[in-house]
């Protein structure tokens, strides 16, 4: 230790001098130890790599993918890998991990330690390939930096493309700042972070916590997009998500989308038809949408395809806050739910407060799906609170959900009682095959399976 150093070190307590020695040991080879309670790995501090500028001022892309791609002889496998939190990455090229498990990438914080694209190309900025195990945390990533020409479309990427590495599986993203620039400028089909590409297989078990995503009303943009076929156990929780076309995106696969706040998510204003705070395609297993708020200028809350073919997908939506009052603006001819079933897909609403703040007199729930024989699957709608519509809780289409639809938030008028709306269908026959207290209903008659395949009615008349 250099003399200076020492009598420095002399003057400082015990716990600061042992902080003190620690750092000054760090090897020239970037390559330590850290001890905690729950892990013992080696350390790789990006900003003492060869080629790697943290000023932001040459570009740094070639040495990261020196680190991070084992292809070129990159190797981060169960490391700790710092991006210290001043340290401001320019990348001219996309920055690729492939072929890493069991690391943890820790930008210090949020925000914390950044990679920003300058010049680039079309694409992600960040691209994670047939890598997993891993937890990506306190980092800043942007696809265009201040005063640069960047044509990087994309944050972050999780791919399971190209063969080799190790399955894209098990990402964990915390407390990461995503965002198109550092300057609020839009970026055309901006995406903030995606797992999978459509038709991948195996992009699972996917995070993203505790993180701020906005996509600065970006057109045609997406905040989070879940793409992968079976990108099925995803998880987008306790996040701040603004400003985009959709919000959440969920391609394919399934996810709990729980406790996020969502602001400007599909305003019709900004971004005309098409958008919204989550957008559904299709999802197995089942989409959990719990406890989340969306409000400061949303749009439609839940947009399952609006027609255009998707496969459907049986959803929880329990416990939801959303409202258009504070520059809220939604399309006049779609519902604020709009729920597209496939097959015999379940919709379940229960305990949500839809707030529509006098802008739309559609009813909260309905479907746009335009088959002769309605919507298919069924609906459960239970305990939701509307506020400022005039066309209430549930659309009174017919038919109804082709498999029935459970209301217990319409009243009859002049009762005070429950409904329950049932699709109009006949039996075969009374001997048809039934389970005992099975109801049906048509135009004319009330049908109850009273017995093992024996099915008994009951004429309708006008009163």
């Amino acid at each position: 230790m250099k003399a200076w150093l020492i009598i420095f070190a002399l003057c400082l307590p015990a716990a600061a001098q042992n902080s003190l020695n620690e750092a000054s040991s760090v090897s020239p080879t970037n390559d330590t130890s850290v001890n905690t309670a729950n892990e013992t790995r080696s350390v790789v501090i990006v900003s003492r790599a060869p080629g790697v500028d943290c000023t932001g001022t040459r570009d740094s892309s070639a040495a990261l993918n020196r680190l991070f791609d084992a292809r070129l002889g990159g190797n981060i496998n169960g490391k700790h890998v710092i991006i210290p939190s001043l340290c401001q990455l320019r990348a001219d090229h996309q920055v690729i991990v492939f072929g890493q498990s069991n690391f943890v990438m820790d930008g210090e914080g949020r925000p914390g330690g950044s990679i920003f694209g300058c010049n680039g190309s079309v694409g992600a900025l960040l691209s994670i390939r047939r890598s997993g195990h891993a937890e990506i945390r306190g980092l800043e990533v942007y696809p265009k930096g201040v005063h640069c020409s960047s044509s990087f479309t994309q944050s972050v990427l999780v791919s399971n493309a190209r063969p080799g590495g190790v399955t894209a599986t098990d990402l964990k993203f915390v407390n990461i700042d995503i965002h198109p620039s550092s300057g609020g400028v839009a970026i055309p089909n901006y995406i903030g972070i995606e797992f999978g590409i459509n038709g991948e297989q195996n992009a699972e078990d996917m995070r993203i916590s505790d993180s701020r995503l906005t996509c600065s009303n970006s057109k045609n943009s997406y905040g989070v997009d879940i793409e992968g076929e079976n990108s099925d156990d995803d998880e987008v929780y306790h996040n701040l998500i603004t400003d985009c076309f959709q919000n959440v995106r969920v391609f394919a696969g399934g996810a709990r989308i729980v406790n996020n706040k969502f602001g400007g998510g599909g305003n019709f204003a900004q971004f005309g038809a098409g958008g919204s705070t989550i957008w559904v395609r299709g999802c197995a297993p089942p989409l959990v949408i719990f406890g989340n708020e969306a409000a400061e200028g949303s749009g439609q809350f839940i947009n399952s395809n609006n027609d255009r073919g998707g496969s459907g997908c049986q959803m929880l939506v329990l416990g939801n806050q959303w409202t258009l009052a504070g520059g809220g603006s939604i399309d006049p001819n779609v519902y604020p739910v709009n729920l597209n079933s496939g097959g015999a897909d379940s919709q379940v609403v229960i305990g949500n407060s839809f707030n529509a703040a006098g802008t739309t007199s559609k009813p909260i729930i309905g479907s746009d799906r335009r088959k002769p024989t309605g919507p298919l699957g069924s609906l459960v709608e239970l305990g939701n609170e509307v506020l400022h519509d005039a066309g209430g809780i549930l659309n009174t289409y017919s038919p109804p959900f082709a498999q029935g639809t459970l209301s217990f938030s319409k009243s009859v008028e002049g009762t005070t009682s429950f409904q329950t709306l049932l699709s109009l269908q006949t039996p075969s026959s009374s001997s048809a095959s039934c389970t005992v207290g099975q109801i049906w209903a048509d135009t004319d008659f009330v049908y109850v399976c009273a017995g093992p395949n024996k099915i008994k009615r009951a004429p309708l008349s006008s009163f």
